[in-house]
């Protein structure tokens, strides 16, 4: 990929990021961070779902998932249930206040789009729209294929400190296991 189009892609992630207000500790104004919201709004789509389909879904860390899940059922938001199989495997549910929870944010995020877009006349909003469909489709149906794997690299340097193991992405073919891209940092 040439280093302009990197770039470009790059600075859009900042923007939008940005004009979303994804990077506050607390999102939409609530005592959430980004990370509980997707959790709370997955666990509503999709109820009875243990922490793997969770983790898989939402591609996030599992040990973040599990510290995450435990906040949210200390404070009432879900609850684990065992299945029938394993009584240790928890199924995952929102309780009464977690689903009064997701409504409560739910409304805000539809507060927070109809804000950021209700500039726009319906002609550009179409646009926009037709774009992010456009984005979307096309990589849905690359992220078929593609898997998201953390690799360690050791960086042997005598500026660096403890760690220096850094941590990069690389997007492999779940074919054929083979690197189909150069690394990306974590970080725009």
């Amino acid at each position: 990929m040439k280093q302009e189009h990197l770039n470009s892609i790059r600075a859009f992630n900042r923007f939008y990021t940005k004009l979303l207000g994804v990077l506050n500790k607390y999102y939409l104004e609530s005592e959430f961070g980004l990370p509980e919201v997707r959790i709370i709004q997955d666990v509503y789509l999709h109820p009875d779902r243990s922490s793997k389909d969770i983790s898989s879904e939402l591609n996030m860390d599992k040990g973040l998932l599990s510290r995450l899940l435990k906040q949210l059922e200390q404070k009432g938001y879900i609850c684990r249930k065992g299945t029938e199989r394993d009584s240790r495997m928890g199924l995952i549910n929102l309780t009464q206040k977690g689903c009064e929870i997701y409504h409560r944010l739910n409304a805000a995020a539809n507060q927070s789009v109809e804000e950021i877009f209700a500039h726009l006349n319906d002609n550009q909003l179409q646009k926009i729209i037709n774009s992010m469909d456009f984005i979307y489709n096309t990589m849905n149906e690359k992220e078929k294929n593609l898997a998201v794997k953390k690799v360690a690299l050791h960086v042997p340097s005598d500026n660096l400190r403890p760690p220096d193991n850094l941590w990069f992405r690389h997007l492999y073919n779940l074919k054929t296991k083979e690197p189909i891209m150069q690394p990306l940092f974590l970080f725009q």
